[in-house]
């Protein structure tokens, strides 16, 4: 027995035993499948495709037949998909399969299957079916791991659901607690959303079927947390569904589940940073109110009793350096508290917006800087975000980056305020060395917000920071505002 038969065989006997713990010894990690025209990559995708072609086919064993062919590091075989127990399995599979295996390194490195011109139509339609679910599921997969809404992966799941189970329709539901469900997303039946049914398991597909005229109608449950979710539903409008439809459909609704509980848990985690920002920006706010109406009046008004008590007292007289040196610290002490409160919440930023709360911050700084931030106003939240981003950007420039000179940019982008801060220091900054930009980057996800970083050393730093905006702040303000053609991409650092 050559080497790479040996290796085709134990393949093929891990497959017959369903021992996936041997396929891992066996498969590369970036293993390639080609199978009837489709393909995919990845030992996950490779095992996914294997468990359902399983639970299409319980039972299946492939038979092999012959080495067709071998090569230094490629193998030709083919087998035969036998059902060992028809009278259990009223599944069949006919003809021949062809597989040519290329072996790197011990390992298989890719698998390119084919369906033989002697085998029945079955078969190849079988294996075009199940490569199609599989490559559906991975697209909803993908989209929800990528951080899309959650009304955006149910309409994607009803299309790729009535896609890969060979349907013109699909629909979700989702119960509304007081005995019916709303439809959430259709693909085909051109059902419209928000219309409510009632939410019983075993009518609500029928009662779907009826109100579209569908000659047939099967749907799986949604679970999220152990709790009925929702309904999937698949219809047809021209004779039945075939066999099996409900258990290929069931793994949609698994991955519906899964998405919903990624969303809500993203959107309850969003939720919770927020109420943690609005609590700190009110706690700035009632400092600043009481340093303002406390400490720093009483300030002012010990520096006029010491200047008071200065201009009663001769120069020659003891007193006056005493009275002067406490002066000049009562003077320090008002000047550092009031930058101190500046610092929190600018005075400038609440009356006059972003534009007049940046120039305030960059003419008590050294660092020339440009701006470009039209007037006009936006919430007061995303004031409040976007001005810290170009405070703390500008302070790293100064305090690390040894830059010379900076820009603050600004433009609102339909419903999103797009911030840059770049400047020309000696770049290469790490977010990972201090807290400064991760705090920042926490307080921008907060908000729905994304950054980026780029400090390539030596070539200075921008910050990219993209905030929604919201739809309420002012039309009439003078924000540019460009097409999203005209976005420029940038790297997600989070």
């Amino acid at each position: 027995m050559t080497r790479l038969l040996a290796i085709a065989e134990r393949h093929l006997e891990a497959y017959n035993t369903r021992d996936f713990d041997t396929w891992d010894t066996l498969l590369d990690d970036d293993v390639e499948l080609v199978a009837d025209g489709g393909r995919m990559r990845g030992r996950a995708a490779v095992r996914a495709f294997a468990a359902a072609t399983m639970r299409a086919f319980p039972g299946l064993r492939a038979e092999l037949i012959r080495v067709a062919a071998e090569s230094e590091d490629t193998i030709v075989i083919e087998y035969r998909p036998v059902n060992p127990d028809p009278a259990r399995h009223q599944w069949r599979l006919d003809g021949i399969v062809c597989e040519i295996y290329e072996v790197r390194a011990g390992r298989i490195a890719s698998i390119h299957s084919y369906c033989l011109a002697g085998a029945g139509d079955s078969t190849a339609t079988a294996l075009r079916s199940l490569l199609e679910e599989q490559r559906a599921l991975r697209r909803v997969a993908t989209l929800a791991a990528g951080g899309a809404s959650l009304c955006e992966i149910l309409q994607e799941v009803a299309v790729q659901a009535s896609r890969a189970l060979g349907r013109e329709s699909a629909t979700l539901v989702r119960y509304d607690g007081d005995g019916h469900a709303v439809v959430v997303a259709d693909h085909g039946n051109r059902v419209p959303l928000g219309m409510r049914v009632p939410a019983d398991d075993d009518s609500m597909a029928a009662e779907l079927a009826r109100s579209l005229g569908m000659r047939a109608c099967v749907g799986a449950p949604i679970r999220v947390g152990g709790c009925r979710w929702g309904l999937i539903c698949v219809t047809s409008f021209d004779g039945p569904l075939p066999p099996g439809t409900e258990d290929r459909l069931a793994q949609f609704a698994e991955l519906v589940g899964t998405a919903i509980a990624n969303a809500e848990s993203r959107a309850e985690l969003r939720a919770s940073r927020a109420r943690v920002v609005a609590a700190t920006d009110e706690s700035r706010r009632r400092i600043q109110r009481d340093l303002h109406d406390g400490a720093q009046q009483r300030l002012v008004h010990t520096i006029i009793n010491l200047k008071v008590a200065r201009s009663a007292v001769r120069d020659d007289d003891p007193l006056a350096e005493i009275l002067g040196e406490a002066l000049r610290n009562a003077e320090s002490a008002t000047a550092e508290l009031r930058e101190l409160v500046h610092g929190i919440v600018p005075h400038a930023l609440g009356h006059g917006g972003l534009h007049t709360g940046v120039r305030s911050l960059i003419g008590e700084m050294e660092l020339p800087v440009r701006v470009d931030i039209a007037p006009g106003r936006l919430p007061a939240p995303v004031e409040r975000t976007a001005y810290f981003v170009v405070a703390e950007a500008l302070t790293n420039a100064v305090k690390h980056a040894g830059a010379t000179s900076a820009h603050v940019s600004a433009v609102v982008e339909g419903d999103v305020l797009a911030l840059e801060i770049s400047d020309d220091g000696i770049g290469g900054a790490d977010p990972g060395r201090g807290t400064g930009l991760l705090g920042l980057s926490d307080r921008v996800a907060a908000s729905g917000g994304t950054v980026a970083l780029m400090s390539p050393p030596g070539r200075g730093t921008t910050l990219a920071v993209r905030l929604p905006a919201g739809t309420d702040h002012r039309r009439n303000g003078r924000f540019e505002r460009r097409r999203a053609s005209d976005r420029a991409p940038i790297a997600i650092e989070r």
